[in-house]
This record gives C-alpha cells, structure tokens and sequence, in this order.
C-alpha cells in the first residue's frame, strides 16, 4: 500500500485534492490508520483515479463521475456532456469564423461585426409604402405617427424605443422600393387608412451596426447578408433596419446609428 504522497504523485493530483475526493466519498483510501490518521491506498484505488481523471478531462462534474463510478444513469450522463460538447464546439467555431472576418482587413470586416440577438414579441403599428430612396423617409415616415397620435394621444412608443424598416424587396437604386414601416407600441390603438396595429413574432436576427450616412447601408447589408450565408444559417424573413441615432437627434450625419438585422433560422 502507499501513503498519500506517494499516491498522489503516482496519480500526479494533490494531497488537497485526495482528501476531498475522501470527504465527498467519491474515492476512498483502502485504508486509514486511526492512531496516525494516514491514509494508504493501493493500485486498485489508482486505477479508479485514472477513471475519476477521464470523466474529469472530458468535463463531467465530480457528482456525474460518482454516479457513474455507481453505473447510475451512465449513458444520459455522457449524452447530455457530448451534447454540451457539441454546442461548445458550434459557439466556438461561430466565434473563430468572427475573428476571422475581423481579422481580413481586405473586406467590410474591418468596419461591421455581426452579432446573433433575439427580438422579441412585440405590440407594433405598420404601413406598407413604395419609396424611391431614403429621401422618402424624411417625407413620409412622420406622417405616419402623426396620423397615429392624432387617433391615440394617450399612446406610448415601447421602452426601449423600436423602430423599423422591413425590405420585401432589393434596394436599387433608380428602382422602387417596397417596404414597411414598423414601430412598437405599448398597446394596440385606432388605425388610421392604411395602418394596422398587429403583434409581430419573436425572431432570432444577425445584428450589423452601421454608423453614418444611409447611402452606405447597402454595404452593411452586403456584410450582414454574407456572414449569414458562410456561417450556415439561412434567411427566415424580410431584412430590415432599425434607427437608433437619425436626423432628429443628430446634426452630424456620420454620428447617425442604424442597425441592419437579417431574421435568420438554421
């Protein structure tokens, strides 16, 4: 048999480490002498450290690998650690191919980082409307919530604020574009023609923050659209973009802040 120290330097763990195995009954020594209080173990308790050691190394905790030692629930046990691995290894993977883009300073990389983020259900009016450029906006889009507070004074924007445009279709320039104009409310009201109050679903989007002008969205979206297609999801809905920082609050159109977000599914 072999003391503590020497078994912990044949099982290459600590003498700490040994005695809280001992506490917790995960891996009793073979022996204790109750005049001295030293503790003996033999190869046999060695070699239930070398399995102690394996689960260990392949991140089971200490109550999982004693209810395996027992032969209890072996095998959900280990489904449910190689499914943590394999989720690990997908947020892993997701997180390199980000360091990548940052990384290629050849592309839009260097300016967008793309984010995954859930929107969730929410109270909002909506407008469809045919525009030719973002020109339009400045036009239309207050009238809009005017006609909405004119019928619902007592109305309040959702906190925080959410508003946005949804796309139907692609944004060329010299071309119309379908859209729909959206903010969220904290509850339904009258509609005015053409408006209709609805509760939109929770979806999961990439998020792209753009800062500056609008003419140059299109490059955000070109990211945006990009990062979805090499890391393996797919579009689940029309891209829209949300308008953070604008004209009303900022003279400077390079401090304007609009976050472009792609619904997406796997």
């Amino acid at each position: 048999m072999f003391r503590i120290g020497e078994f912990s330097k044949m099982g290459q763990v600590s003498i700490k480490t040994l005695r809280y195995y001992d506490e917790i009954n995960l891996l009793k020594p073979e022996e204790i002498d109750f005049l001295s209080g030293y503790r003996y173990y033999t190869t046999k308790q060695l070699v239930s450290l070398h399995e102690i050691q394996f689960y260990r190394q392949i991140g089971c905790t200490l109550q999982e690998i004693r209810e395996i030692l027992k032969e209890e629930e072996v095998m959900d046990i280990l489904s449910k650690r190689k499914k943590e691995i394999e989720e690990n290894i997908l947020e892993l993977t997701q997180q390199s191919k980000q360091i990548n883009l940052i990384l290629n300073k050849d592309k839009l990389e260097s300016k967008y980082k793309a984010i995954i983020k859930e929107i969730p259900r929410q109270i909002i009016y909506a407008k469809k409307l045919t525009v030719s450029d973002y020109a339009d906006y400045l036009k239309l889009i207050p009238k809009i919530g005017e006609e909405i507070i004119e019928l619902n004074p007592n109305l309040k924007c959702a906190s925080p604020e959410y508003c946005y445009i949804s796309y139907f279709g692609d944004i060329e320039e010299g071309k119309r574009w379908e859209i729909e104009y959206c903010e969220a409310v904290e509850e339904k009201g009258i509609a005015p023609a053409g408006i209709e109050f609805r509760e939109s679903e929770a979806i999961t989007v990439v998020s792209v923050m753009h800062k500056g002008s609008y003419r140059e969205l299109r490059l955000a979206f070109a990211y945006a659209i990009d990062w979805v297609e090499k890391n393996g999801y797919i579009m689940a809905g029309y891209p829209r973009e949300s308008y953070i920082d604008g004209i009303w609050n900022k003279d400077d159109e390079s401090e304007w802040l609009t976050e472009v977000q792609i619904p997406i599914s796997k």
